[in-house]
């Protein structure tokens, strides 16, 4: 019985620390990794990055192309996003909807479409902040 009650200890207390530090200190690392109230946001980062980097070399045609993988990936994650926290995502959908609309304008102009990008990905960065 007492070999039973040690090999159990053995067992428990290294179980018992590992769980508690990653229950811890886990939630943080994660927010630091990037996640968000709505989860992981990295690829519709990525694309900003792209259209942004685009729209830096003036070629906003390819900016306005490149920005539809966004918004096709971002009405695709809508319903789920909008669950998790509605005042979130309605931060990113509002400068989305900017930055969208700035591209798509007949004469876009290049420092209203950086403006709005940059809007979008800090957004993105930490959507509880309204833009």
């Amino acid at each position: 019985m007492k070999q039973f009650l040690l090999a159990l200890m053995l067992i428990a207390v290294p179980v018992a620390a590992f769980t508690g530090f990653e229950m811890k200190f886990g939630a943080k690392s994660a927010i630091a990794a990037g996640a968000t109230s709505l989860g992981d946001l990295s690829k519709l980062k990525a694309i900003i990055a792209d259209v942004q980097a685009i729209a830096d070399k003036g070629d906003l045609v390819a900016a306005e192309k490149r920005i539809r993988d966004f918004e096709n990936d971002w009405d695709v994650a809508t319903k789920t996003l909008r669950g998790l926290n509605k005042e979130d995502w309605g931060h990113i959908d509002d400068a989305s909807d900017a930055a969208l609309s700035d591209l798509r304008e007949a004469k876009p102009d290049a420092a209203k479409v950086k403006v709005t990008l940059a809007a979008l990905m800090a957004a993105l960065n930490d959507p509880s902040k309204a833009p």
